[in-house]
């Protein structure tokens, strides 16, 4: 079948909503019924006559058993056998899951075979996987049709005749979508069949309220009250199961089993002391019953008392090592608690004693995940989700898995379809949100991380990535404290240590980040990205020797991190060790080949080391992969000047500030690019844009005003140097140039006044006495000419033009 064939088949059949399509489909279903009846029929009668090796151990014919199967071969499907026949079939299973079991491997018969297990891969043999697919497909079309008639027997008959218990699920979820009596009792009879801890009964169990039914009371004992508080249980009406099984404790408090469910019904009502007692009871009443002990472990969990739920279900597994769950929830508590090497072991042995537990193989395939086996993880995932592909945590955790091998495409479907799965799992609406903050989608973040806000304000992931979501837009102490807040829910995450790290940087607060992925690495000391965060924050403090420490960890633990080669490259190049900081940088942009900033890094470093033609030919690919990012053609209209090719630099810039109009530096340095060419009216149109971008800039009066000077329009330069000097009354060059403007415009006594104030600012700045011996010469004080002239030409500027004229002015003067 082509990719997505099957949903396409389903969504056609269930748009065909008449009572013939029910009927039609449940013709085919009965046919494949029989096919898998006749097939299990068939090899129970290979067990009637023991092998030799059987009869050497005493084994005996089944006496009775063709005519059993005979019996049942005549009944309708679905329709309960006698006792004695199903005393006898049940003797006949098991010898063949023996024998099964006596062919098997030494390393496979640690492993307990199922019967479900033996029945349902012999069904599937003998018919092949072509009807089970048709079966199926079948089943899920019935169930979403919604149309009773037709459905229901049809269903009740393939339950009865599937051995599989997953395929069996499918059937027993149908049957509650239909509802009625006949179909919950079905569902019951199943749940028998296959075990209350089975995952049929973990899939069905979820869906058995649907049906509508009541549910009554089989008989007035302390049994019938147990058992229809099950029921009650398993429609999620644990009000009245509690009442149930507290009328069964009434007439038998002796009964373990009852104490059990209780405690799992008060769990249910958030009654979690009285809960905890009711197991403590069970485990009273029988010191052997593990469950009584592994039962408690999520209460424990949910308190805090990680090391208490280790030990009781380390003891439930002392009970009984054959019990999946117990391996199952240990490994959880192990990956709580970051043991992700024993977490992998318990999860494998869960699976190895139960290969149907959801819950096993997602653990283990956490497990993995944290441990870098990607790989291996995705198959453990998948293999959860074959059990049960309805499970939003196992659509969830996968996804995060497609999200590390960078495949974010696939791990937004399987967010998303976690979500639609069920859309009140805060885990997935928060995975979903980090998937689109590494993709650059602030607002997805922002939804989605609020979406699980709402759903769990205790979720440290959405606390998390709502704190990265605040850095990005600038909201720095909202980001602290978000990031506080989620180290507050879980001072075990090193995740959120090391965002609270990161928030701290933001606001500058350098040595508390180090305090905090300093946290982060003591709670995980293999997280290779809070070893490169401290280096930065340590970097940014000088603390140099133990920033390239830090480098060096990250790359030991994660060869493949840029943020630790970059970070390495800034250390080498802050010490003059160029080629070494390129290496690094080489290695970031190898590593990193889809972004920009890599690039851009490179090309500044190139730029330093003067190789301005290998600098521009980073910048132009990343202009080649993001030509809108207009600070691009900025960097690279920079270095085409120091290249000397002003025509194109003044290309780029224009290039740039299209995409970016309000880019500051982007006006600034085009400004004095036009203004060192020679033209000023174009420099003053680009410094009029840095004033209205920067009211209060300096640098945008005083360049616009010296264009104006230059094109002999000295009103308007001394309009702008007098918004210079009231911005900076301290600056002598703006005094010193509206001073110039001034004389130029013949307004001597306010020019004297503005050179003086300059030189009382800077004393030795030539320049100015330069100017103020033009202004003496033309009110007639040769004198102060003279001696203005003279510390001109003792105090010359780097550069200056003036000393040649000073010169020639004062031997002029002297000959006067």
């Amino acid at each position: 079948m082509k990719p997505g064939g099957y949903e396409d088949a389903v969504f056609r059949l269930v748009a065909l909503r008449e009572s013939q399509t029910a009927t039609l489909l449940g013709k085919a279903l009965d046919e494949i019924s029989v096919q898998l009846d006749i097939a299990v029929r068939d090899e129970l009668a290979t067990a009637e006559t023991p092998t030799p090796i059987e009869r050497a151990s005493g084994s005996k014919p089944i006496e009775g058993l063709k005519e059993a199967l005979a019996r049942a071969a005549d009944r309708p499907l679905g329709t309960p056998l006698p006792p004695k026949d199903l005393v006898l079939i049940y003797r006949a299973t098991q010898r063949l899951v023996a024998r099964v079991g006596r062919e098997r491997t030494a390393d496979a018969r640690s492993k307990r075979l199922q019967v479900g297990d033996y029945l349902g891969s012999l069904q599937k043999r003998k018919i092949g996987p072509g009807p089970l697919h048709a079966a199926q497909l079948c089943v899920k079309v019935l169930g979403r049709l919604g149309i009773r008639e037709g459905a229901v027997e049809p269903l009740i008959r393939y339950l009865a005749a599937e051995r599989d218990p997953i395929r069996a699920a499918r059937a027993g979820v149908a049957l509650c979508l239909l509802g009625g009596l006949p179909a919950e009792e079905a569902v019951l009879r199943g749940a028998d069949r296959f075990g209350r801890n089975s995952p049929f009964w973990r899939q069905v169990s979820p869906y058995l309220g649907r049906t509508g039914v009541e549910t009554s009371l089989s008989e007035e004992s302390a049994r019938g009250y147990r058992t229809r508080g099950q029921i009650l249980a398993a429609k999620g009406n644990h009000a009245d199961a509690r009442r149930d099984f507290e009328r069964a404790l009434e007439l038998d408090p002796e009964d373990a089993l009852t104490w059990l469910a209780y405690g799992s019904a008060l769990e249910r009502l958030k009654e979690v002391d009285a809960a905890l007692e009711a197991y403590q009871r069970s485990g009273e009443k029988d010191p052997t019953l593990a469950l009584a002990w592994n039962n408690r472990v999520s209460i424990r969990v949910a308190r805090g008392e990680i090391q208490e739920a280790l030990r009781e279900v380390s003891h439930a597994i002392e009970l009984r090592p054959d019990l999946g769950l117990a391996w199952a929830n240990r490994a959880t508590i192990k990956e709580m608690l970051r043991d992700f090497e024993g977490a992998l072991a318990d999860a494998s042995q869960a699976i190895l004693l139960q290969p149907d537990l959801v819950e096993a193989w997602r653990t283990r395939g956490s497990a993995r995940r944290e441990l870098g086996q990607l790989a291996s993880a995705l198959a453990d995932y998948d293999q959860a989700l074959r059990l049960d592909e309805t499970s939003a945590e196992s659509l969830s955790q996968r996804g995060l898995v497609h999200q590390a091998l960078g495949d974010h495409d696939k791990a937004l479907a399987d967010f998303t379809r976690a979500i639609e799965v069920d859309p009140t799992s805060a885990n997935a609406w928060a995975n979903r949100g980090q998937l689109h903050l590494r993709r650059g989608d602030l607002d997805g973040a922002l939804s989605d991380t609020e979406q699980a806000l709402e759903i769990d304000e205790r979720s440290t992931a959405a606390w998390s990535n709502r704190a990265t979501i605040e850095t990005a837009l600038g909201l720095h102490k909202q980001a602290l404290a978000s990031a506080t807040r989620a180290t507050e829910i879980d001072p075990r995450s090193p995740e959120a240590w090391g965002t609270l790290g990161i928030a701290h940087s933001s606001v500058g607060r350098k040595l508390k980040a180090i305090e905090a992925f300093s946290k982060a690495i003591e709670l995980d000391p293999k997280q290779a990205l809070s070893w490169a965060n401290r280096g930065l924050a340590r970097f940014s403090v000088r603390q140099i020797r133990g920033a390239l420490t830090d480098f060096e960890k990250a790359l030991q633990l994660d060869p493949k991190l840029p943020q630790a080669y970059k970070g390495r490259a800034d250390i080498f190049a802050a010490a003059g060790m160029l080629e070494r900081a390129l290496a690094d940088l080489n290695r970031t942009v190898a590593l990193e080949p889809k972004s920009t900033i890599p690039l851009r890094s490179r090309a500044f470093l190139l730029r330093r080391m003067k190789r301005y033609a290998e600098a521009a030919a980073d910048l132009t690919r990343a202009i080649e992969m993001n030509p809108d990012d207009g600070t691009n053609w900025y960097f690279r209209a920079r270095v085409r000047e120091l290249e000397g090719k002003n025509k194109e630099a003044l290309a780029d810039f224009g290039e740039g500030l299209k995409r970016n109009p309000n880019y500051l530096n982007g006006w600034g340095n085009r400004g004095l690019l036009r203004k060192r060419l020679g033209d000023y009216e174009g420099a003053v149109k680009d410094f009029t844009r840095v004033i209205q971008l920067r009211p209060r800039l300096l640098v945008g009066y005083m360049s616009r005003g010296e264009a104006y000077a230059a094109l002999e329009e000295h009103e308007k330069a001394v309009v702008d140097f007098s918004k210079a000097t009231k911005l900076q009354p301290r600056n002598p060059t703006a005094w010193r140039e509206r001073g110039k403007s001034r004389r130029a415009l013949g307004r001597l006594k306010g020019a004297l006044k503005d050179l003086g104030q300059a030189l009382g600012l800077a004393a030795g700045d030539g320049e100015a006495s330069y100017e103020r011996a033009l202004v003496h010469e033309a009110q007639g004080n040769l004198d102060g000419a003279r001696a203005d002239l003279k510390r001109a030409l003792a105090t010359p500027q780097q550069g200056a033009t003036y000393v040649e004229a000073a010169r020639a002015k004062l031997k002029a003067l002297s000959e006067r």
